[in-house]
């Protein structure tokens, strides 16, 4: 009799502990995806020449506070595709894709000390780019956002 009620014991306390795995499935695949999402937002044609801002031109009113004091001498990348580059981009700009940054970041740009703004189409990749060029050393590079807004605050 001992034997039996061992059996039932063991197959109900299998039965709980599956039962809570299966209850706990949901709230495991939501903090996987919460983490994921988060390691996603943390946050490449070629120019001879870094390309310069035009002298007056200015950052949207949503652009980040942190921004370095900006000169004639900023350089402009957009980080999105070519095909984006070619459908409309900042006069001057320099096209260096998010993918390839890296590499090509420090053949384009040699002075680490640069006024370096990013923008992508909506502040995504140039977050990603962000972070690239401040682990490479670019202390005074920034996201400057969407080409739309920056766009839109040029013309105004």
């Amino acid at each position: 009799m001992d034997e039996n009620k061992a059996r039932k014991t063991n197959k109900t306390l299998r039965h709980q502990r599956f039962t809570t795995f299966i209850l706990s499935l949901p709230v495991l695949v939501f903090v996987v995806m919460s983490l994921h999402n988060k390691a996603a937002e943390r946050p490449a044609a070629v120019s001879e020449e870094p390309a310069v801002a035009q002298a007056g031109a200015s950052l949207p009113s949503s652009a980040p506070s942190a921004v370095p004091q900006q000169s004639a001498d900023t350089v402009w990348i957009d980080v999105r595709t070519p095909q984006e580059f070619d459908g409309g981009h900042l006069p001057g700009a320099i096209n260096l894709p998010v993918d390839g940054f890296e590499e090509l970041l420090p053949a384009t740009v040699k002075d680490k000390s640069a006024i370096v703004a990013l923008y992508c189409r909506s502040g995504n990749r140039s977050g990603r780019a962000l972070a690239i060029a401040q682990k490479l050393g670019y202390a005074n590079a920034f996201n400057a956002g969407g080409y739309s807004a920056l766009k839109a605050s040029r013309s105004e």
